[in-house]
C-alpha cells in the first residue's frame, strides 16, 4: 500500500463525497483507474461541469485553465498534486500549493514528454495526460521492455506536433513508454498528414494522403519528412543509424532492406508504396499480389481467371462448408496454380481456443491433409480469425498452438505448422516456436493487433484486400495476397504417401468412445445396484438419473439446483467411488473440464457433461417447476446478477463505463466472460433435444442422440418449435413468450416459486468490514434480459 496515495484516495473521499457524479473510491492505497477517474470527476466538479462522468474530453479540458506556481485554485493544485504522486512525480507533499516542488515536477514531466516549453506551467493538455494511464518514463517490467529509442521518437513527436490542434485533440501527448503500438503508430500518421499540409488531418491513409507523399532518395533535403522516414523504418524493425533528418547511406540502406522485406521494388526510394507500407498494415491495398485465398470451389474456369490476372498459388481449406474437393486439386495442379492448406473451424472467436481443441485441431488437420494427398514439407494454416488482445494470446492462443506443435512432434509428421493471424499473434507464435510460417490478415488494418505492429519477421502471405476478377464462370472473388516467397504452396498432390506420420498415442483430451463407454460403465453399476435392493434405480429412467446425478454432484448439486431438478442420491455415487474407482477415475477429468468451464470439444460440439447432465436430468425428472426452467431459466437469472454487478459498478464509479441496462444486457447474453454464455445456451437447446430420446433407453443413447440427431440439429428453429411457433416470431413476441414464464409465470422471479431465481439473480457485493449486502435486480434489469435474450435467440444463435 502506497500511503501517499491512501492520502490522496481519503482527500477525494472527504472531499467530494454527497457532490453530484462522485461515487467514493476504495481507500487502498492503489494507483489504478479507479483513483484516476476519481481525480478527474473532481477536477470536473471544481470546473463546474454539469455531469461530471471520468473522462477527460473535449468539455473538460476547454473548461481547464492553466495552473502555474501561485495558484489559488486549491483544489485544483491538490488534484494536479495527487495526479504527479499517482505518475511517480514528487511534488514536494500534498498541500494544494503551487511552489517551486510542484513546479519542478511538472518541468520533469515536461522534460519526459519530450515539451518544448518546459516552464512547469499545467496546460489542458499536460493535464489530461497525467490524469491517465499513459507511461512517460521507460517501461522495463514483466512482458514490457522498452526501446529507449522508440522513447525518443515519441518525445520527438510531443515536441514538434502536440502544439497543433488535430494532434493534440487526436492523439493528445504521445506516451513515452519506448513500447511502439497503437497510439506511437496513429501519431506518425497524424505526423505526415501535417508535413503534407492537409488542413484536416484524420489518421487515415486516403487518397489524399497517398497523392501527398514525398519522393526521398539517396541526398533528399526534406528534413522534417527525412526525421519520419526514419521514426518509422526504425519502428518497423530496421535502423537508419540514427535520427538526423539527413537522407544518407544509413537511411538508404534500411530503406532497401525494408523494401527486400516487404517485397517492394528495392531501389531505396522511398514513393507513396514505401511510406503506405511503413504505416498501416495493407500497404498499398492497390498492389497485385500472386497468391490468393477464396472460400469459393476452383473451376476450370475460375482457375484460367487466376492464372491469366497472373495468380501463382491459392489457399483453400481443409474442413467446413468450403471445404476443397479432390477434383478440385487436380484442376488446380492442371492449370499450373499451386495450392496452400487452411484449416479453420472456428476460430474467430476466443472461446474457441484452447489445449483440448489445438489436440483435435491437430489430428484432424494431419488426417484431412494425408486424405487429399499432401506431400511432405506442405504447410497447413492454422486461423486465429479474429482481433485477439494481449490476454487471449497468452491465456488461450499460445496454448492452442503448444498443443498443435506437441501432436505434431508426437506423430512425427512431416508436415508443419502455420497461422493465419494478425501481426501480434503471428509474431507471438512464431517467437514461442510453434510455428514456421505466418500468413497475416493484413487487410483488417484496424485490428489493434496489427496497429503498430511490425510484419512478423516470418512472414509468407500478407493478406491486404479482397477484389473480384473475370466473368461469366470465370468471375471470382478472392482475397489479394502478397507472397515473400517463402511458402509459394505445393504443385501437386499424391494420395497414399505417409506425410501424416504415427498415431497419437497421447490420451486425446476427449474422445467420444470412451466417455461413451464409461456412461455405460456407469448405467451397469447403476443396474446391478438396484439389483441389490438398497436403491430407488429400478427402471431405465431412474437408472439414467443416478448417472446424471454422479455428472452434476459437483457443480449443480446445491439448494437452488436440489430446488428446480431434485435432490443428488450420494448413495450410489458413493457406491460407484468406493466399488469402482476405476471407471470414476476415468469419467472425472470430463467433469471436471465442466466444472472448470474449459470447453471439450468432440466432432465439433462443445461437451460440457456437468451442465448438461443438470439441465437434462430437469427435464427427464418430473420437477414440480415448468419445462425450460432448469436450462436457460438459472442462465437468465444469473445474467442479471452480472448486469446488476455492472451497473452498480458502474453508478458507484468502479469501472469507466458509460453503458445502458440494454447495453449490459446485450453484452452478457451470449459471452463467454459472463454466466449466460453461448456454450450454456447451446447446452441447454440440446439437453431439450436429448430429453426426448433418452426417458426410455439407456444412457449410452445420449451419444447416439448427441452425434446423429443434435450434430444435425438447427438449434434456434428446434427451440422456436418447442416454444409453439410454426414460424419465425418478432423479437417483441419472443420476449412477451419468455416473459410470461420467467418473468410473471407462477414460477416466475417476483412470485413466490420463483424463490431459487430471485436467489441466482441477486448480486451480493461486500464492503470493506466483510458485511454482505444482497442487490436484487431492477425490473428493468430483468426486462432487458429477457429481451436481449430473446434477440439473441432469433438474430445470433
Amino acid at each position: 500500500m502506497d500511503q501517499l496515495v491512501l492520502k490522496i484516495q481519503q482527500w477525494l473521499n472527504k472531499t467530494y463525497s454527497g457532490k453530484t457524479g462522485y461515487t467514493q473510491i476504495p481507500e487502498d492505497g492503489v494507483t489504478g483507474w479507479g483513483t484516476i477517474k476519481g481525480l478527474i470527476i473532481g477536477l470536473q466538479i471544481e470546473l463546474g461541469i454539469s455531469s461530471p462522468n471520468g473522462s477527460f474530453g473535449p468539455a473538460t479540458s476547454a473548461a481547464f485553465k492553466n495552473l502555474e506556481v501561485g495558484s489559488t485554485k486549491i483544489n485544483q493544485v491538490y488534484i494536479l498534486q495527487g495526479a504527479l504522486f499517482c505518475k511517480g512525480y514528487n511534488p514536494g507533499g500534498f498541500t494544494g500549493t503551487f511552489g517551486d516542488n510542484t513546479k519542478r515536477a511538472v518541468v520533469q514531466l515536461q522534460s519526459d514528454a519530450g515539451l518544448s516549453n518546459q516552464i512547469g506551467v499545467v496546460t489542458p493538455l499536460l493535464m489530461k495526460s497525467l490524469l491517465s494511464m499513459d507511461a512517460f518514463v521507460l517501461l522495463n517490467y514483466d512482458e514490457y521492455n522498452g526501446d529507449p529509442n522508440i522513447r525518443i521518437i515519441q518525445q520527438n513527436l510531443n515536441h514538434d506536433y502536440s502544439s497543433n490542434n488535430y494532434f493534440a485533440s487526436n492523439i493528445g501527448l504521445v506516451p513515452c513508454d519506448g513500447i511502439y503500438g497503437r497510439s506511437t503508430n496513429k501519431a506518425l500518421l497524424y505526423a505526415l498528414q501535417i508535413e503534407e499540409g492537409i488542413s484536416v488531418p484524420n489518421g487515415v491513409f486516403g487518397p489524399t494522403t497517398k497523392n501527398r507523399c514525398p519522393i526521398l532518395s539517396l541526398g533528399s533535403t526534406n528534413t522534417k519528412f527525412i526525421y519520419l522516414l526514419q521514426y518509422t523504418l526504425y519502428c518497423n524493425g530496421f535502423n537508419p543509424n540514427g535520427f538526423t533528418g539527413q537522407f544518407e547511406s544509413g537511411t538508404k540502406e534500411a530503406v532497401t532492406n525494408f523494401q527486400n522485406f516487404t517485397c517492394l521494388s528495392a531501389d531505396g526510394t522511398v514513393g507513396m508504396q514505401t511510406w503506405a507500407s511503413l504505416l498501416v498494415s495493407t500497404g498499398d491495398s492497390s498492389r497485385k499480389g500472386t497468391m490468393c485465398d477464396c472460400s469459393t470451389t476452383i473451376t476450370n474456369a475460375k482457375a484460367k481467371t487466376l492464372v491469366t490476372n497472373g495468380y501463382k498459388s491459392v489457399g483453400r481449406y481443409l474442413t467446413g462448408k468450403f471445404k476443397m474437393t479432390a477434383n478440385e486439386l487436380n484442376i488446380i495442379s492442371n492449370s499450373g496454380l499451386k495450392v496452400f492448406p487452411i484449416f479453420e473451424t472456428g476460430g474467430y472467436k476466443l472461446e474457441y481456443f484452447t489445449s483440448l481443441q489445438g489436440n483435435k485441431d491437430a489430428k484432424n488437420a494431419i488426417s484431412l491433409a494425408s486424405s487429399f494427398g499432401f506431400d511432405s514439407g506442405t504447410i497447413i494454416y492454422f486461423c486465429v480469425d479474429y482481433d485477439a488482445l494481449g490476454t487471449d494470446i497468452n491465456n488461450a492462443i499460445l496454448p492452442y498452438f503448444s498443443e498443435i506443435y506437441q501432436v505434431f512432434k508426437r506423430t512425427g509428421t512431416t508436415y508443419k505448422i502455420g497461422i493465419y493471424a494478425p501481426r501480434s499473434v503471428c509474431s507471438k507464435v512464431s517467437d514461442a516456436g510453434y510455428s514456421c510460417s505466418s500468413f497475416v490478415c493484413d487487410m483488417s488494418s484496424g485490428f489493434s493487433g496489427n496497429l503498430g505492429y511490425p510484419l512478423p519477421k516470418d512472414w509468407s502471405i500478407d493478406q491486404i484486400s479482397t477484389i473480384s476478377l473475370g466473368i461469366g464462370d470465370g468471375a471470382i472473388e478472392i482475397d489479394n495476397n502478397i507472397s515473400s516467397g517463402r511458402d509459394l504452396g505445393v504443385a501437386k498432390v499424391t494420395p497414399g504417401n505417409n506425410a501424416a506420420g504415427n498415431t497419437d498415442t497421447y490420451p486425446a483430451p476427449s474422445e467420444q468412445g470412451e466417455i461413451q463407454g464409461l456412461l455405460e460403465s456407469l448405467y451397469s453399476i447403476a443396474e446391478k445396484y438396484s439389483d441389490f435392493g438398497i436403491s430407488p434405480y429400478d427402471t431405465a429412467l431412474s437408472r439414467n438419473i443416478a448417472v446424471l446425478d454422479l455428472l452434476r454432484e459437483q457443480k449443480y448439486g446445491d439448494w437452488q439446483w436440489i430446488a428446480t431438478v431434485g435432490p443428488v442420491y450420494k448413495t450410489y455415487i458413493d457406491y460407484v467411488k468406493a466399488n469402482y474407482s476405476d471407471v470414476y477415475n476415468k469419467i472425472y477429468p470430463y467433469i471436471k473440464a465442466g466444472n472448470d468451464a474449459r470447453d471439450a470439444y468432440i466432432n465439433n460440439k462443445c461437451l460440457d457433461l456437468p451442465h448438461i447432465a443438470a439441465t437434462l436430468e430437469g427435464y427427464n425428472s418430473s420437477p414440480i417447476v415448468p419445462d425450460f426452467y432448469t436450462g436457460w431459466g438459472g442462465d437468465l437469472a444469473t445474467a442479471m446478477a452480472d448486469v446488476t454487478k455492472l451497473k452498480y459498478e458502474q453508478d458507484n464509479k468502479i469501472t469507466l463505463t458509460n453503458k445502458t441496462v440494454r447495453e449490459f444486457a446485450e453484452q452478457v447474453i451470449g459471452s463467454s466472460d459472463y454466466s449466460c454464455s453461448r456454450l450454456d445456451i447451446e447446452g441447454d437447446i440440446d439437453a431439450i433435444s436429448l430429453s426426448e430420446i433418452i426417458s426410455d433407453d439407456n444412457i449410452e443413447i445420449l451419444f447416439d442422440g448427441y452425434f446423429k440427431n443434435v450434430s444435425s440439429l438447427s438449434r434456434r428453429n428446434f427451440l422456436l418449435s418447442k416454444f409453439g411457433y410454426s414460424h419465425t416470431p418478432t423479437s417483441e413476441e419472443l420476449y412477451e413468450h419468455i416473459s410470461s414464464i420467467i418473468l410473471t409465470g407462477t414460477f416466475g422471479i417476483d412470485n413466490e416459486l420463483g424463490v431459487a431465481l430471485k436467489s441466482k439473480a441477486t448480486y451480493k457485493v461486500k464492503d470493506a468490514n466483510g458485511n454482505v449486502s444482497k442487490i436484487e435486480p431492477t425490473t428493468e434489469i430483468e426486462q432487458e434480459i429477457v429481451r436481449a435474450f430473446a434477440e439473441y435467440i432469433l438474430n445470433k444463435l
